[in-house]
């Protein structure tokens, strides 16, 4: 998971869970609007 991620960073916890909730709202930010209802995220946006 994301948080999982920051916190193999070494970032505290909070930082770790702030950083998460903030790529993921971007990754479902800019997620293609593929079919009906929700779609994949774009878990590759800080690539680009």
């Amino acid at each position: 998971s994301a948080c999982a991620a920051g916190i193999a960073k070494g970032l505290p916890l909070s930082t770790a869970v702030a950083e998460a909730w903030a790529y993921v709202a971007e990754a479902i930010r800019r997620a293609p609007g593929l079919g009906q209802g929700h779609g994949p995220l774009d878990h590759g946006w800080p690539l680009r």
